[in-house]
């Protein structure tokens, strides 16, 4: 019948129909600075081991689902950039990072993918990186990718840091943005 598909319960049993479910590709959601393009954080500070998307009084970064994408399936929930997934599985992390240095002689900037399994208590980088930009005021782009293992809904968050290697003011800039999928 409609949305079932035909599975084998091995070499010996008949097969049968059963639900098709959610699986690969059944969650995508998109997050970016303020909802679109040309959107900064309207001032640059040094990064000091923040979370991206985090609302603190002096360093805000806050994140805007994508307004032009709505999510397929439940869709992430984020706070103050901890992000939760909406069901379990092995979920693709995409970071598009656009940043400007605001002062001369080279910065260095660190990003990490953090995981954590126990509600937020405790972090382990998934992934870490360093970005070395050329001059000032020159607006670069990187991407980041990486796979998550979601055993829980309950207990697992993700969440991305940047720190400043130097004293260099740094300001993220139009289409900085993270997508999810899960693919299995």
């Amino acid at each position: 019948s409609s949305g079932q598909v035909l599975t084998s319960g091995g070499a010996s049993a008949a097969p049968s129909w059963a639900d098709a479910g959610g699986g690969a590709f059944s969650d995508f959601d998109a997050w970016d600075l303020g909802g679109g393009p040309y959107n900064m954080i309207p001032q640059a500070w040094r990064w000091d081991d923040d979370i991206l998307g985090q609302n603190v009084s002096d360093k805000e970064s806050p994140l805007y689902r994508v307004s032009n994408l709505t999510p397929v399936g439940n869709g992430m929930s984020q706070t103050n950039g901890v992000f939760t997934f909406p069901a379990t599985g092995m979920w693709k992390i995409d970071l598009f990072l656009v940043t400007q240095f605001q002062t001369s002689g080279g910065g260095e900037l660190e990003v990490w993918f953090d995981r954590s399994t126990d509600s937020g208590s405790s972090y382990s980088n998934i992934v870490a990186s360093k970005i070395k930009p050329d001059d000032q005021y020159i607006k670069f782009n990187r991407s980041f990718m990486s796979y998550f293992n979601c055993t829980s809904t309950s207990t697992n968050r993700f969440r991305i840091r940047m720190k400043n290697q130097n004293p260099y003011q740094m300001q993220l800039v139009d289409n900085t943005s993270i997508t999810f999928m899960k693919v299995a």
